[in-house]
């Protein structure tokens, strides 16, 4: 379960100060889905930084399965919110092939080569096994 309450995030300080996010909060239990939907500028993809770690700037109460988490994660809390960038090629290395790309984490978490997980995980999504042999730029828009 993750929950977030009264979740603020301030960039800059005096008269440049801006309030980005404004005491945010919800609640999304196992298995169930949220979308956060606004405008361009409203602070969506902040509040998901936050919650992936990559955020700090932040003041509130996050928590991932009942346990109050800091800004600061360790090993396990950042394996449990990740985040998954909406621009495919300012998240995948354009010389890197998929495969690569994805399993080159789950070797750093612990998992193996990755590449075992890779091939479950495009099965799962039903892709291609051969997908991992591609560049970013060679996959089929949709």
């Amino acid at each position: 379960m993750i929950r977030i309450s009264n979740l603020d995030v301030v960039y800059g300080a005096g008269k440049t100060r801006n309030h980005v996010v404004k005491g945010v909060g919800f609640e999304v239990g196992r298995g169930q889905t949220l979308g956060i939907v606004g405008e361009s500028g409203c602070g969506k993809s902040t509040v998901l930084r936050s919650l992936a770690g990559i955020e700090q700037g932040w003041t509130g109460s996050i928590e991932l399965d009942g346990k109050a988490i800091g800004k600061i994660r360790s090993r396990n809390e950042l394996k449990c919110a990740q985040m998954v960038f909406q621009d495919p090629y300012g998240s995948l290395h354009p010389r890197h092939r998929i495969g690569t790309a994805l399993a080159e984490p789950l070797r750093s978490m612990g998992h193996g080569d990755g590449w075992s997980a890779v091939q479950k995980a495009l099965r799962q999504v039903g892709l291609p096994e051969s997908f991992a042999n591609r560049f970013p730029h060679a996959l089929p828009a949709v």
